[in-house]
Formats: structure tokens, sequence, C-alpha cells
């Protein structure tokens, strides 16, 4: 009995308390918050926006659905992404639900090549766009970096693809209020350099788990 008291003793020493799993709707919506900021505060920085684009997104209805897709998919995916960094509560469901719904939104500026959701105009061009739509989501992906370093994702390379995905596509989506609306020149010069920064990002965030 003594023997057994004794190591029960000496298992119970220097014991620290183990830190609660924090809030994924947290870390996701504050995650969010901030990415949104940055890339509005940048673009706005550069350059105003196209002048009718509020206007057309309260008057136009399939420009309005694919705007909401768009930021549905990027919240969705998002959420999915902090779940992943979490030992045991990847929810696949959740992720392959994620990415159905970036497909779905990315599929309407690929309808919109026959049937475009506004009249293609050369309103609102900015002269940089593709490189806005690549630079402006790697500093949200830093700071999903920060932010998961201590929830041990297991699968490194997901987690950050993901996260570099969605961080992605923000200045993508903004750019279609942003930036003139042409669905040629949505794909080729927003929606392929975000992700192409995801690509990047993920394989950044592969190498720095590591």
């Amino acid at each position: 009995m003594n023997n057994r008291l004794d190591l029960i003793n000496t298992l119970s020493q220097n014991l620290e308390l183990v830190k609660t799993t924090p809030s994924v709707g947290l870390l996701s919506s504050s995650w969010l918050v901030i990415t949104a900021a940055i890339v509005v505060a940048l673009t706005w920085f550069f350059g105003p926006i196209r002048s009718n684009a509020f206007d057309q997104l309260a008057t136009n209805p399939q420009f309005f659905i694919e705007s909401v897709i768009g930021v549905f998919a990027i919240s969705t995916l998002a959420v999915a992404a902090f779940h992943s960094a979490i030992p045991a509560r990847l929810n696949k469901k959740l992720l392959r639900g994620a990415y159905t719904l970036m497909a779905v939104w990315i599929s309407f500026y690929v309808y919109g090549l026959v049937d475009p959701a506004l009249l293609p105009s050369m309103e609102g061009k900015r002269a940089h766009c593709v490189y806005e739509s690549f630079i402006y989501g790697f500093l949200p992906i830093v700071i999903a970096f920060v932010m998961t370093k201590k929830l041990y994702p297991l699968k490194p390379f997901q987690s950050s693809f993901a996260f570099s995905i969605a961080a992605g596509m923000v200045p993508a989506l903004y750019m279609q209020i942003a930036c003139m609306y042409e669905p040629v020149h949505i794909l080729l010069f927003h929606i392929v350099p975000g992700l192409l920064a995801a690509l990047i990002g993920g394989m950044i965030g592969f190498c720095y788990k590591k």
C-alpha cells in the first residue's frame, strides 16, 4: 500500500493545469472579422470600390446570391479549418461541405461566361487587382498560423490549406465590388491569384508545423 501511495504522490507532483480547448466559434469569427477588416482597409487604401457596386447588390438577385454564397463558403471553410487544427475535432463532412460551397461559388463565374450576373464592363477596373488578390490574403494566413500554433493540428497541410484558401478568397470576393465585373477577368485576376496564394500558404503551413 505504501509503495502505491508513494507512486501516486510521485506522479502527482509538478502537475500543470490542462488548458481547455478554445471555442472554435470564437476563434473562427475573430479571424474572419480581422481578415475582412484587413482586406477592406488595404483595398480602400489603394483605390475606391466600383461606384455602383452596392446598388447592383441591392437590385440584381444573381449578383447578390453569388456574393452571399461566397461569404457563406469562406465562413464555413474558416470554421472547418479551425476544427481541423484541433486533434479529434476534425469534421470531414464540414470540410467537404465547405469545399463544395467554395466550388459552387466559383461555378457562378464559370456560368457567368454564358450568362453573367451583370453586364460585363470596364467600370471600376483596378490597375493592379491581380497583385491585390494575391497579396492581401497573406497577412490573414500568418494570423491563422499564430492563432493555431498551440492547437496541434495533426494534418498541417490540410489545416493550413483550408485557412489559406479561405484567406485567399476574401480579397477575391471583395474584388467583385471593388473592381470591374467581367467573368473572364474575375476568374483569371481574382480567383486564380487567391487559389495560388492558398497553395503557397498551405505549403508554408506544412513546413512551419513540421
